[in-house]
């Protein structure tokens, strides 16, 4: 049951930073009447989230879609996706060619409308139907699990943890899943909104995404843009490019910080996401790679090759790591969690 990717876009600040997290290809815009973009509120309880908009009232194939690739360990016949969807209006499916779909996989072709009730299709051919649809004008929980396979495919969805469908010996494809489709409404000039995402092997049910800061050093080699504490440079509720930031040039330098406790001791913790925006303002080559201090034992993440500007736009490739254990390889607890350190060290 591993987490391979998730956000609720809490540490975001921009589009540009929603856009790094959740799409790798070229956005695709219907005659320009279509657009994504980053909200600071109106997410899941009131939190961050991203818009899919169709701005165009008179065109049914209409609104936008965006592609997100799969990280490559999760690359194969079996992915389960969950989010949090609040939509304005029932979608309108044709083929992969538009919008509609409130969930895509790449490579088979299947997709999963809310056309009231759901539908699922492989390409333009539907295939199943759902015993309910997802309610309008509120955020709603659904989470898919596909099998990727020519005859013997399987489709399981749930929508509030209730399930509401589940398809066996289907046709669902049978080529890997590449990525992750999301799309406007492509119907009329309504509104889609997407939070709390994961992409898993498993179905992890009803994931909520939280964010945790730095909020003092522990040890710390890096230079501070201004003042003496690092963790100030790094605690941005959204990352602010060259405001703030910590420097060095040193090998081995690295940056240790203490996180803020979690609002809810009572909590099960699926995984965590680290994330760091970086850049190198060199011409040699720098590489970074995430810390973790567990027990006063240091765990060495991924090695990320840093590039001359921040991670942030549309086809770039962030540097996350996602942990569905403690870095010891034990289950996640909060007391874990609270005592655990994360930072960074120059290894290139």
């Amino acid at each position: 049951m591993t987490i391979h990717f998730l956000t609720g876009f809490e540490g975001c600040g921009s589009s540009a930073d929603c856009e790094a997290l959740l799409y790798s290809s070229t956005p695709y815009f219907h005659s320009q009447y279509g657009s994504f973009e980053y909200l600071s509120s109106g997410g899941y309880l009131d939190g961050k989230c991203v818009r899919m908009k169709n701005t165009y009232s008179g065109h049914n194939y209409s609104g936008a879609r965006v592609v997100d690739n799969l990280p490559t360990a999760l690359v194969g016949k079996t992915v389960a996706v969950g989010l949090r969807i609040y939509s304005e209006g029932y979608g309108f499916y044709t083929n992969n060619a538009y919008a509609g779909a409130i969930i895509g996989f790449r490579g088979p072709e299947i997709y999963i409308a809310n056309t009231n009730p759901i539908t699922i299709y492989r390409g333009g051919t539907l295939i199943g139907t759902a015993s309910a649809g997802i309610a309008l004008n509120t955020f709603r929980h659904i989470e898919v699990l596909l099998f990727s396979d020519g005859s013997a495919g399987t489709v399981t969805i749930k929508v509030e943890g209730t399930e509401v469908y589940a398809g066996t010996s289907l046709n669902t494809g049978g080529d890997d899943i590449t990525g992750i489709q999301y799309s406007s409404d492509g119907k009329s000039s309504t509104y889609r909104r997407y939070d709390d995402i994961y992409y898993a092997d498993e179905l992890q049910g009803q994931l909520t995404m939280t964010r945790c800061s730095p909020v003092s050093d522990d040890s710390c080699d890096f230079t501070p843009s201004t003042g003496s504490d690092n963790y100030a440079m790094v605690d941005d509720t959204g990352q602010d490019g060259d405001s703030t930031y910590n420097q060095s040039s040193t090998l081995n330098n690295k940056d240790i910080f203490n996180y803020e406790d979690l609002d809810n001791e009572n909590i099960e913790i699926k995984a965590i996401s680290i994330v760091t925006v970086a850049k190198k303002i060199d011409a040699g080559d720098r590489s970074i790679t995430h810390k973790a201090v567990q027990d006063s034992t240091e765990y060495d993440q991924t090695e990320f090759e840093l590039t001359d500007s921040y991670k942030t736009g549309v086809g770039v490739e962030p540097y996350i790591d996602v942990l569905p254990t403690c870095p010891d390889g034990s289950s996640w607890t909060p007391t874990k969690f609270q005592s655990i350190k994360f930072g960074y060290e120059i290894t290139v």
